[in-house]
């Protein structure tokens, strides 16, 4: 009984301290999850054309350049925001009559989020290297005329875009952008000269542009492009590993155990004689 009693206790120990060893694992694998760590902040830069497509005015035609330039934050792999501007120029051909001729001037600046569609639709799987990005969010415009200065109008105006994405190194990607700007409270027309010939929405342009992101930070890789670990997955891929791997210790303490076990019964059964 006693020595039944022994081994009892001997595969007790053994079960504890394979429960230590997962347990430690785990500990150890949700720390690791916790200091998983990426870029946040990237530049985006981009040129290209503009195409006005209501209350334009004289300015119906396709426009260069379009500058965009803006500082993004990514809140995690998914979700983000940025700020940003850009500055577009709608002129008339030249030779033109004086009735014709137009030279306007628009500043954008807004406030918008962003939704990596590469990471919330998994990407990764078919595509390491491309992603896509959409964005949206309210701003201001300014619009003058470089004819007459005396001309400057300003409104409010919602801005919605579609980015694609190629990553060249952890550093760069990158980008073509497809965006629609539409304003609110704007008294002329895009060409600084029309007057606006309806209420509610006004002027709006889409704008085409390729440029480059330029990732900030320390870590390795940004967040457009860090794919995350699957935590559950992490922890039993880990626990197997090292359950496997501390098998042999394991198996070899409750050896001497075992052994020690042995011995006592041994001067047990000398005693008893």
């Amino acid at each position: 009984t006693t020595r039944r009693t022994r081994t009892n206790k001997n595969k007790h120990v053994k079960k504890k301290l394979i429960n230590l060893v997962a347990l430690t694992l785990v500990l150890n694998a949700t720390t690791t999850i916790a200091q998983e760590s990426y870029n946040r902040f990237s530049i985006d830069l981009g040129g290209g054309i503009t195409k006005p497509y209501r209350q334009q005015g004289l300015a119906t035609g396709i426009y260069y350049p379009n500058i965009n330039l803006g500082l993004r934050y990514m809140s995690n792999t998914k979700f983000g925001f940025k700020i940003g501007g850009q500055y577009n120029q709608f002129k008339s051909a030249s030779g033109v009559s004086a009735a014709k001729e137009f030279d306007s001037r628009l500043m954008a600046f807004n406030v918008e989020g962003v939704i990596n569609m590469g990471r919330a639709l998994q990407f990764e799987e078919w595509a390491k290297r491309f992603t896509i990005l959409v964005h949206a969010g309210p701003g201001y415009t300014l619009l003058n005329s470089n004819i007459d200065k005396s001309i400057k109008d300003q409104a409010l105006n919602l801005n919605m875009g579609i980015t694609g994405m190629i990553r060249l190194s952890d550093r760069i990607s990158i980008n073509a952008d497809m965006s629609n700007m539409i304003h609110i409270m704007q008294s002329k027309a895009l060409d600084a000269k029309s007057p606006i010939t309806s209420s509610g929405f006004d002027g709006g342009f889409m704008s085409f542009s390729v440029g480059v992101s330029v990732y900030l930070g320390k870590s390795k890789t940004h967040a457009d492009w860090h794919v995350p670990v699957n935590p559950l997955k992490r922890q039993l891929d880990s626990l197997a590993l090292v359950v496997k791997a501390n098998e042999e210790k394991v198996d070899s303490l409750s050896g001497k155990l075992t052994g020690v076990e042995e011995k006592i019964n041994t001067l047990e059964t000398s005693l008893e004689t």
